[in-house]
């Protein structure tokens, strides 16, 4: 399904070639457009998610104001609605179910393996957010796991 519009995404990441990544891969997916907001500070996220509405977040836990999967819970509550994916350079076990737990509907470990399929992740999370909250773009009542192979 392609989209008219550009998919909304607000990255939270303070890593420049992490960005860069992000920007390159999601340039080159034909299926979906996307258009990315880059912020580098949790605290920049939670002004940007307040001013304009996203249709998926990706956050990277790891930040210098950031305090991890409790983050996650932050933000997941702050853009009630908005899939929150985490993509994370410290994949531990207890921050991938505490992300899950906490309202990410996945939490991902950053490597180019990863990065070649993220486009398609964001767009896959997207529509089924879209199928949940049926045609009318109303927020879903409670965000599901999405599992990728």
């Amino acid at each position: 399904m392609g989209y008219a519009t550009p998919i909304e995404v607000l990255l939270v990441e303070d890593n420049p070639d992490d960005v860069e990544q992000v920007r390159f891969h999601l340039g080159q997916y034909a299926p979906a457009k996307f258009s990315l907001t880059v912020v580098p500070q949790l605290k920049l996220a939670f002004t940007s998610v307040e001013t304009k509405s996203y249709g998926v977040i990706v956050l990277d836990p790891g930040l210098p104001d950031s305090q991890g999967g409790a983050s996650v819970s932050r933000l997941s509550l702050r853009a009630y609605g908005t899939p929150l994916v985490v993509l994370t350079g410290n994949a531990s076990a207890g921050l991938l179910s505490h992300a899950e737990e906490k309202g990410a509907v996945c939490c991902l470990e950053k490597s180019q393996a990863t990065y070649r399929t993220l486009a398609r992740r964001l767009h896959e999370t997207v529509l089924e957010k879209q199928r949940q909250s049926g045609s009318d773009g109303a927020p879903a009542a409670h965000v599901a796991a999405v599992q990728f192979q």
